[in-house]
Order: C-alpha cells, then structure tokens, then sequence
C-alpha cells in the first residue's frame, strides 16, 4: 500500500444561500447553480420541488384512495384545461419560485409562459425552446445532446405565479419541473430579451457544461488530498480515508482491476460519517459510478468515468470524521488506486450527510418498482439505473412516480421510463452533463443516469420514487443519490454477493456457438479473455487450425438471414464460413473489430432439420473468438397468407411458379407467386378450408 497526503490548513465556510444578504435570487444566481454542487448538502425548511407533466389523467385515486388505471400510459396531449381562446394550460405555478426544466418528446407549436400578472405572454417556438433553436439559449442548456428528448435547462424565475400555456391544443409530451421557495423569498422574475450581463452568464455557463463536465465545479484552496494504492485480497477490506472533523470531501475517485467482470458488483464502497454504525454510502463499486456493466466512458457533472477510473465530486460533509472503505467479497484479489480531496469546513446546522444505497430486482415483477424510501429531512439528487432485458429492444414504458412528505398522489407523475431519463422515444447511447445513456442494449443490458442538480428535490418528512415496470423477466438495479439530515431512516438492504452478480450475458434469438460445436473444437471461458462473452463461453478458431462444424437446428423451411457475434474489438484473424461446400460469410481480419458481427449479404435457403456451417480462421493474427449465430426468419405481413405457401391450379399454358427473393427484406416471406396466364387463361389458389375468421380478403 503506498499512500501520500498533501494539505494547507484552511477552513472552509459554507452558506446555505449563496446570495448576498437582501438581494434578489435573479436569473443569474440561478444560471450558476446548473453546475453548483455546493448547496445541495444543505437543507431548506419550506423549499419545495414539483412537476406539471402530460401523464395520462384517468390515472386517479378513488374516494377510499384506492388507484384506479394506475397503469394507464396515454400520457400525451393532456392538459391542465383549454382557454376559451383556445390555449392549452400546462402548467400554473404559485411563486416565488423557478421553472427549473422543460422536456418533451415531440415540442409543437408555440409556448406561451405568462410571469406575475403580465397579459401579455413571452411566446418561443416550443421545438426550438428545448432543441438548440433559440440563438441566446445556448446548446448543453437546450439540445438533444445526441438522445430523442428535447431539453432545455434554462431557469425561468417568477415572483408571483407563472402559467406556461400552450397556443392550441397540441399531441404532444411534456415535462415541466419547478422549485417553489418559502413566502417571503425575494425571486428577481424573468424577463426576455435577456439584458447583456444574464447573456453572458448563460453562456459562461453552458461553456463549462459543454466542456468542462468531469472537473470540480469548485476547488477549495487549501484542500487535502489523499491518494493510495490499495490490494484487496479475497474476503478483505481496506480503509481508503479516515478524516477527522469538521470538513467536507469535495471528490472520490476510484479505479479497480480485478479478474473477469464480476468485481465491479463483488467490491462494495462504504461511507459512514460521524462514527456512525450503519454505512450512508453502500452501492458496489460499478454501480456507484454509474458503470454496472463495463466502464464505459462518460463525463457529467457530479459522476462520471474516464480511462483513469470513476469520479464523484458529490459534496459530503461530516462534523466529527468521515472513513470511506472498500470490502472485497469476491473470491479473488482485487487492485484499486483511490483518490480523495477534502477541506476544513464548518459543520451548520442545515447540513445533511451525503446517502448512495444500491438495490435489485431480478427477476422484477413489481409494477411500481422502488427506487428510494426514506424517513427525514434531506433533498434527493439523482439516481443511475440499470436494467437487463432478455427480450429486447424495448422494457421502458413505466413512468416515475414521487411521493414527498406522504403525498397520497405524486407531485412527480411522469409520462415513460426514457422520459424521466430526459431522452424520448426509446434509448440510444448519450451523455449530457445531468443525463444520459452510457451503455444502450449490449446485448440486453442498459445503464442510464439523470442528476436533478437546479431541479433537486427536497423534503421535510419523507421521500418515496417508484419507476413503472410492464415486464416479468427483467433485471431491473438503481444506486439513488440524495442527502439526509441526521436522524434519518431509508429501507435499503445492500443484498448478498450471490444476489449481486449479473445475469449471464446472453446474444438475444442467438445459438450458442460453443454448444453446437461438433467434437474436438477448442472452446475458451470469459475468464481467459478480456471480453464478455455470451454465456461466458466462446469457439476459438485458430489461423491454419482446424475449422470448427457447427450443426445448427432449423425449426422451419425459410429464407434465414444468418449473423455470426464474436466479442467487439478484436484484434485476431478473419473469418469464413462455408456450407455444403460453398462461401456463406466472409470477413477480413480482424473480423469483428469494428461491429461485433458479421451479416451475411443476402438471406439463405434452409430446410427444417439441421445445417452444418464450417468456420475458420482466415489470415494471420491472433485466434477469431466465434461467440454465437443467429437466424432470423423472414419477414411476413402480419394477418396475412403467403401467396406461394397455397396449393395453385392453372388452365393449360399458364403457370403458377414460386421464387425467392433472397435480398429484398420488403417482400413478405421473401418469396413470392409469379402467375403467367395467355390470354383467356387462368390460374387458382385455394385457401384453406378454415380461416376461423382470422383473415379477410
């Protein structure tokens, strides 16, 4: 173990309401806390947070409180009522308090927000409000960012009331978060044009958000720093800091090598603060950093992952020490580099411990999945979920739900699991600066985060969010972030190392490659091999070895387009697959170094029964990892009978002859009946006796 520390005595003090005594919270103070991590320890009596949200409205509780369709999901074109003139309210708002976010999936038309008791509304085109469209709201603040969703962070503060209308009743989703600050609060309202000097803090801001995500948003002069080595061997632990206090640690940061994939879900992080019994921070290692699965690149403001390891700039305060541990329950030695920056700082009455707690469901077959519960005064800031689907592409319809201080109905009704996750339509791979999609159906596993940084939310008594799950069969894992002032229960049970390791990953409709591999074929484990392979298991195929037979079964007479998956990324041969004889797939080394597959350009004629496909290594270079094959049947209009599988009769001179289209997915069955009939000829088909009125002509 090899440790240093560096320090110059300061003592840092925080306050919790970083405005000048008597000054107006204006557009500005609230530009600067897109990025400000430094308030969120610090709770504020009467502070509320909320959202106004298109969700479906026959979602309702009964006169008992009973629910009823309370899995509705025609969450789109809902609205609060309909303006004799014909606008669409949204949203209504009391002050003084701030619009916080503004999301939808499908902005149209234009957004009328009406401030205090102006007549007049400011109107923006509501798609260019929330993508890029608008010159003085700069991209990071408003942008797809590279997802479906339409976003736009910018603040908009309100003394007295806001209302965000609609100009007519459009279908659309909409999402729009607001915090609500105690009477009495000044709030500055928002005005547009913006002035010169709120301009230019915007795009201060949305510079740092774009290119800076991933540094410390405010680095305490004289902070300390802690940095080791640490080996932690099977069943072991090892301390990362022990500090003593008052202070607050600024960052950690934390890599680890271990053997095979497990340990990023075999190696816990703890954190306890004040001498405390019970740890606040309990999550494995990937899923703290929002990495369950690999580690995959990405930058956001308080978390993220870079070649050198994970990162948390999450504020934690402690008034009397703070110990940050590593516990290796795998079965194998684990290495790790650490890094923590702290600094002096005055404990306040208002401060709350910083909490990260994981938990899984696996198989899920809860409706109303939870993410968090707990007990106290505290603000909940974010959540990283993780979710593996054997049945891809899709499992996120559910909304989120969020109950604050025993809310009977949620003051956060969402509209989609993609939603909540500010992307729209499905997920695709992308990172923003407090949302994004690191890791999209590889195969079947999903990683997504989303921090509520300006629209953080606070309570007084307690804290419960569900996401909606409509599966049986899913893995479903989140790690939730928030913070809790002392005295504080949550319901987490960090679960056994048995119930924490992930599901075998599996190539979704594919066959395994290794299992139908005749005798005498060399087949390799995940464990030696730097990839993950489909059920742990892969045929190696050596240069100027031997070829592997694989015999594929086929259930059904059909035109197969055949893939073949080995790991991304290789660096070995070629590879080339023959089948009675002839080339069915070829590809250059290294075969799967960019996609992970190799498609065969047109489909393929099989029979019911079984095939034999010869596959070998082509070129020099390291062994070809084969991991499995899959057929896809061909495609077929639904509710409809397939020309050519009926029985045809034809006048004498005319024909009824079946061919294959073998490269043109857009016909049905890729097949089709060519009728030829001279003049006065004819031809029949003769449809089954029996359709039990399944089809109609």
């Amino acid at each position: 173990m090899r440790r240093s520390l560096r320090f110059l005595s300061c003592l840092w003090l925080f306050c919790a309401a970083p405005a000048r005594a008597g000054e107006a919270l204006d557009f500005t103070f609230f530009v600067n806390r897109l990025n400000d991590l430094d308030h969120l320890p610090y709770h504020v009596p009467g502070e509320t947070s909320k959202q106004f949200s298109s969700y479906d409205r026959s979602s309702r509780l009964g006169p008992g409180g009973e629910k009823i369709n309370w899995d509705a999901n025609a969450d789109v074109g809902q609205y609060l009522r309909i303006e004799p003139g014909g606008e669409a309210v949204m949203a209504e708002m009391d002050g003084p308090g701030v619009i916080t976010q503004t999301w939808s999936a499908n902005p149209q038309g234009m957004l009328h927000i009406y401030i205090d008791d102006a007549a007049t509304p400011i109107v923006f085109d509501f798609a260019a409000f929330t993508t890029g469209g608008v010159p003085e709201i700069p991209p990071a603040v408003s942008t797809k960012g590279g997802g479906a969703g339409a976003n736009c962070y910018l603040p908009i503060p309100y003394a007295k009331r806001c209302a965000i209308k609609a100009d007519k009743a459009h279908i659309q989703y909409y999402h729009f978060n607001y915090t609500t600050f105690p009477a009495g609060t000044r709030v500055a309202s928002f005005s547009w044009p913006l002035k010169d000097a709120e301009k230019a803090a915007l795009a201060r801001a949305a510079a740092w958000l774009d290119t800076r995500s991933g540094e410390d948003p405010a680095p305490r002069p004289g902070a300390a720093t802690i940095a080791k080595e640490i080996v932690l061997p099977a069943g072991g632990s090892a301390t990362v800091a022990a500090i003593e206090g008052p202070g607050i640690i600024t960052k950690l940061a934390l890599k680890l090598a271990g053997k095979g994939r497990n340990f990023r879900r075999e190696v816990l992080v703890r954190a306890y603060w004040d001498g405390a019994e019970k740890p606040a921070v309990e999550a494995p290692y990937g899923d703290f950093f929002a990495s369950a699965w690999a580690d995959v690149p990405f930058r956001s403001v308080p978390i993220g992952m870079t070649a050198g390891g994970g990162y948390c700039f999450w504020r934690m305060p402690f008034a009397a020490g703070a110990r940050i541990e590593l516990l290796n329950e795998g079965a194998a030695e684990v290495r790790a580099a650490a890094e923590v920056v702290w600094a002096r700082a005055a404990w306040k009455d208002n401060a709350a411990y910083f909490h990260a707690k994981w938990r899984r469901e696996a198989p899920n077959k809860i409706f109303d999945w939870p993410i968090l519960r707990c007990e106290g005064r505290g603000r909940f800031v974010g959540v990283a979920m993780n979710v593996q689907n054997p049945d891809p592409p899709w499992f996120g319809e559910g909304d989120e739900k969020i109950y604050v201080d025993g809310e009977a109905f949620p003051s956060w009704f969402g509209t989609g699991t993609e939603d909540y996750f500010c992307d729209a339509w499905g997920f695709r791979p992308f990172i923003q600066f407090s949302h994004g999609c690191p890791m999209y159906n590889e195969p079947g596993k999903t990683t997504v985060y989303r921090w509520h940084l300006l629209d953080n939310i606070p309570f007084a008594r307690s804290f419960d969010m569900t996401i909606e799950n409509y599966g049986n069969n899913k893995d479903y894992s989140s790690t939730a972030y928030w913070y809790a002032v002392p005295q504080n229960r949550d319901f987490f049970a960090t679960p056994p190392l048995a119930e924490r390791i992930p599901w075998p990953t599996r190539i979704p409709y594919a066959i395994e490659a290794e299992d139908t591999a005749a005798p005498g074929a060399t087949i390799v484990g995940e464990e030696a091999t730097p990839y993950e392979l489909s059920a742990g298991k892969a045929l190696a195929l050596a240069p100027g070895g031997p070829p592997a037979v694989l015999r594929i079964p086929i259930k059904a007479d059909d035109a197969y387009r055949i893939t073949f998956y080995g790991p991304k990324g290789q660096k070995g041969a070629g590879l080339k697959v023959r089948m009675e004889g002839e080339t069915l797939a070829a590809a250059p080394a290294p075969a799967f170094a960019r996609d992970g597959a190799v498609v065969c350009a047109a489909r393929t004629l099989l029979r019911k029964g079984a095939v034999e496909l010869e596959c070998a290594a082509e070129g020099g270079g390291a062994p070809v990892l084969l991991d499995a094959v899959r057929l896809d049947p061909s495609p077929r209009a639904p509710h409809a009978l397939e020309a050519e599988s009926l029985a045809a009769a034809a006048s004498p001179g005319a024909r009824a002859d079946v061919f294959h289209v073998l490269t043109n997915d857009a016909v049905s069955g890729c097949a089709a009946l060519a009728l030829r009939c001279p003049a006065g000829g004819w031809a029949q088909l003769a449809l089954p006796a029996q359709l039990d009125g399944r089809f109609k002509v």
